[in-house]
């Protein structure tokens, strides 16, 4: 293993980050407004990658940073990458 395969976070629970901001947050704001400028909104594209960051953080305030994965996990698709173990579907919530 070299020395660069490493990453050293400064606390326990920091997410892994570009530049400023948390990799969910660009990955949530860069997709779309790539899309966007795909098709030749770049307006488009900026005003929704301003609104989509400012959603994310509002929505991270309230509930949380764990909290948006529950949700993607019990109402978005399935996909073929799964959770490594699945708990059972009646606990909706677990209580630490």
């Amino acid at each position: 293993m070299k020395p660069s395969d490493t990453s050293i976070l400064n606390y326990l629970d920091m997410p892994p980050r570009i530049l400023l901001w948390p990799i969910s947050e660009v990955s949530m704001v860069c997709l779309p407004a790539f899309m966007l400028m795909v098709f030749g909104e770049v307006i488009g594209a900026i005003i929704l990658s301003i609104l989509t960051m400012c959603g994310i953080r509002l929505f991270k305030r309230y509930f949380g940073e764990g909290y948006l994965h529950g949700v993607m996990y019990w109402y978005l698709p399935t996909s073929y990458e799964q959770f490594l173990v699945t708990p059972p579907s009646y606990i909706r919530e677990f209580i630490n």
